[in-house]
Parts: C-alpha cells; structure tokens; sequence
C-alpha cells in the first residue's frame, strides 16, 4: 500500500495541504499520515530559567491535542467526499526534526 506523508504546523494552510492530500490519496488509493514534530529544547542543567522557557513555547500535550484535532477535520473532509476510496488515516507526533 501507498502512503502520503503530510507534514504540517498545524496551521490554517496546512490544513488546506492536507486536504489536497486526502484528495490525491483517493485518487491513488494510498493512506496518509499527518506528521508534526515540536522542537526539542536543550536547556543547561543549571540554568534556573530553563523550565519556563520550555512551557512559554507550545508543549507537547498541546501540540498533540493540536494535532488530534487536525486529524478529526481532515476525517470530516474525507468522510464528506462522495470518493468510493477512503483513505486510512494515522498521526505520528514527535520532539525533534523528521
């Protein structure tokens, strides 16, 4: 089986990319994956303020509900085709680069 790797930053134009791809994955009868990584943070072991940089930026439990919530739209767009092939859908939600 094919497969269609969607990246996305969970904004509003990835979410027209990723409706583009539901499209092709029909045509081709190929799956998806919508993928998003958040950036990896070092921080000195020593450096007091360190903790609440990490939580300034968007965490990794927002960024997952995030991406649930891209994943359930992009279900509803799918299931509202009238295409005889429904693409099977999976996340991958990572720290770090692809």
């Amino acid at each position: 089986m094919k497969t269609i790797l969607v990246l996305t930053d969970l904004s509003k134009n990835a979410g027209h990319a990723a409706e583009s791809a539901a499209w092709l994955a029909e045509q081709l009868h190929a799956g998806l994956v919508l993928w998003h990584c958040y950036p990896k943070i070092p921080v000195m072991p020593g450096y007091a303020g360190g903790a609440m940089i990490a939580r300034a930026m968007v965490g990794p439990v927002e960024g997952e509900e995030a991406l649930h919530h891209a994943l359930v739209e992009l279900e509803d767009y799918i299931t509202g085709t009238d295409g005889k092939y429904k693409p099977q859908l999976r996340a991958q939600y990572c720290e770090g680069s692809l």
